[in-house]
C-alpha cells in the first residue's frame, strides 16, 4: 500500500510533462508482482507457482506509448468495479479527461460496465466466452467484422445492460469485445490496449526478487548478488582503461659551439 502511494505521487508529477493533450484513451489492466516472502498478501497463481501482489493499473494510450497514470492494490477494494472507480478518480485529479477505456476480460462484469455508463465513458472490454456468447458466435460466418446487440446480465439475474458485441478476426485470431457508446472503428482499435502490460512491469521492476521465502536468506542472496555485480563492473572498467605509455628518455651529451655545431654528441 505504501509503495503504491509513493509510485502514484511520482506518476502524478511525470504525466503533465510527457503528455501533450488533456484527453486520452486509457487502458485499465491488472498486473501481478511475484512475492516470495514468509508472509504474503494475495492469491496463489498456479501458472507462476508463487504468491503475488495484484494491482490495477491505468495507463494513457499516446500512440505507441503507454503512460502509467495510476496504480492501486486490488486488496484495497471489494470488487473490480471499486478499483476502476478509484483509478478513474486518480486520472481526473491529474487533470486528464478519459475519452474511452479498453479493458481485459477480467473486468467483464455488470458492475464495471455500470461504473463506466454512469460516468458516460465509452468502453470496449474483451468478452468472456460464456454460453450466451458462444451461441452468438455459432451463428456468425465470414471473416469480416460483425456487430451484434447483446445483453449482459448480473450473476443474480436482476440487472441487465444492453451492449454491442463486436466480433472480428485480425491476423486470423477471433477477438470478441463488448462495447458501449463506441463506433466500430474505435472498437476495432482494441489492439491499442495490447502491450500495456509492459508499462505495468516497468513500474514494478525495481523490486529485487529471489526464490527463497526466508527473509534472512533473501537479504544474504541480495548482498552476494550486489557484490558480484560490483566486482564485475570494476573488472570490466579496468579492462577498458588505457595502459600508460612507457616513456623512454634518451640522454645525450650535447655541446654547443659558437657556430652551433654539435661536438661529441652520441645518441
Amino acid at each position: 500500500m505504501h509503495n503504491a502511494e509513493k509510485i502514484n505521487e511520482t506518476l502524478g508529477r511525470s504525466p503533465p510533462e510527457c503528455c501533450a493533450a488533456e484527453g486520452y484513451w486509457s487502458a485499465i489492466d491488472t498486473t501481478e508482482v511475484p512475492y516470495f516472502g514468509a508472509r504474503w498478501v494475495g492469491p496463489l497463481l498456479p501458472t507462476k507457482k508463487c504468491y503475488v501482489h495484484r494491482y490495477v493499473v491505468a495507463a494513457a494510450i499516446d500512440g505507441p506509448r503507454k503512460i502509467p497514470l495510476s496504480i492501486r492494490p486490488i486488496s484495497m477494494f471489494n470488487s473490480h468495479a471499486g478499483a476502476v472507480e478509484a483509478v478513474l478518480r486518480d486520472i481526473e485529479r491529474l487533470g486528464f479527461e478519459v475519452e474511452g477505456v479498453y479493458k481485459d476480460c477480467g473486468f467483464f462484469s455488470v458492475e464495471v460496465t455500470e461504473v463506466l455508463i454512469r460516468r458516460n465513458i465509452p468502453f470496449a472490454i474483451a468478452a468472456k466466452k460464456t454460453a450466451g456468447i458462444r451461441r452468438v458466435l455459432e451463428g456468425l460466418s465470414g471473416d469480416g467484422a460483425h456487430v451484434v446487440p447483446y445483453v449482459v446480465s448480473a450473476s443474480d439475474g436482476r440487472r441487465q445492460i444492453r451492449v454491442d458485441l463486436v466480433v472480428y478476426r485480425p491476423r486470423g485470431k477471433r477477438i470478441v469485445v463488448v462495447c458501449r457508446s463506441m463506433s466500430l472503428g474505435e472498437a476495432l482499435g482494441y489492439w491499442r490496449r495490447w502491450d500495456v502490460e509492459t508499462c505495468n512491469r516497468m513500474v514494478m521492476a525495481r523490486r529485487a526478487r529471489t526464490c527463497s521465502r526466508g527473509v534472512t536468506l533473501r537479504w544474504l542472496l541480495l548482498l552476494v548478488s550486489a557484490v558480484i555485480y560490483l566486482l564485475y563492473v570494476y573488472l570490466f572498467c579496468a579492462a577498458l582503461r588505457p595502459r600508460r605509455a612507457t616513456r623512454v628518455f634518451l640522454k645525450r651529451s650535447v655541446c654547443s659551439s659558437s657556430s652551433g655545431r654539435l661536438i661529441g654528441g652520441r645518441p
